[in-house]
């Protein structure tokens, strides 16, 4: 019979893994209208619709200083433009691709919010869009270190119960 402080160690374990795990996933948000409504956003891909009254869609994203900050806008209709703003909201890099990927890249100079616009083209009517942000630096996010305790304190268990009953030899 496993022991009630086995148990709690069993639900503590478990609840540092699923924190890891749900920390990964990226939340469903909307979008601002404005570079002052801009939706924040995490790493991870955003699949959003922007309405036929709305000529751009705007997010903002934390990144610090030397992490690299990578967008890639697809869409199966028309062309979309792709703007980058820097923390002071001055324009710092764009894409305006033909066709229906836009991907723009930028090595953030400072921390804090760097704002994203996705403009529309000539195109009428809802377009369907999807956006993948990530966020590259030397430093891990403190994400996988959740995933990585909790799989550690798994390991552990498991090898408290496969040694529990072994009978050491001693001198």
């Amino acid at each position: 019979m496993v022991k009630r402080v086995h148990k709690k160690l069993i639900l503590i374990s478990s609840v540092v893994f699923l924190m890891g795990i749900f920390s990964c996933l990226p939340v469903a948000t909307g979008y601002g209208t404005t570079i002052g409504t801009a939706e924040t956003i995490s790493m991870g891909v955003e699949v959003d619709t922007l309405d036929q009254n709305n000529n751009s869609a705007w997010y903002k994203i934390s990144c610090s200083d030397r992490q690299t900050l990578t967008v890639i806008v697809v869409t199966i209709g028309p062309n979309f433009d792709l703007v980058l703003y820097n923390p002071s909201q001055s324009q710092v890099a764009s894409s305006s691709i033909s066709g229906p990927t836009e991907t723009l890249s930028y090595d953030c100079s400072s921390n804090g919010y760097y704002y994203i616009e996705v403009v529309r083209g000539l195109a009428l009517g809802d377009i369907l869009f999807t956006m993948t942000t990530t966020l590259t630096s030397r430093i891990p996010g403190f994400e996988i270190l959740y995933v990585f305790f909790g799989i550690v304190v798994l390991l552990g268990i498991a090898i408290y119960y496969k040694n529990k009953n072994r009978t050491y030899i001693e001198n």
